[in-house]
């Protein structure tokens, strides 16, 4: 989620409390494709996080999601970067912040 301002726009911070698990999707295309789920991995602010699902959107056709949480360990952290790996494929890093 995102809050803008003319043409500057900025992400809205995701609260990560003690006492909750908090998870983030991802979308994209291609990720079905994985050879396993195993071989997809994400990075939130330089720290692996499991990957729990990557493979179609039930949805939309063609579309694709990675489902993750957020480890508390990135709690207070603010604009860290997104990176999932597919295959070895890397995809366009992306930024989130965390509260």
């Amino acid at each position: 989620m995102f809050t803008c301002s003319g043409s500057v726009c900025s992400p809205v911070p995701i609260r990560v409390a003690d006492n909750t698990q908090v998870y983030i999707s991802f979308y994209g295309s291609g990720i079905r494709n994985r050879s396993s789920v195993g071989n997809v991995t994400c990075t939130i602010g330089g720290i692996r996080v499991p990957v729990l699902y990557a493979g179609a959107q039930t949805e939309f056709a063609g579309l694709d999601q990675v489902n993750v949480e957020i480890p508390k360990a990135l709690r207070g952290r603010g604009e860290v970067p997104v990176i999932v790996t597919v295959d070895g494929q890397t995809t366009n890093t992306v930024t989130i912040s965390i509260r």
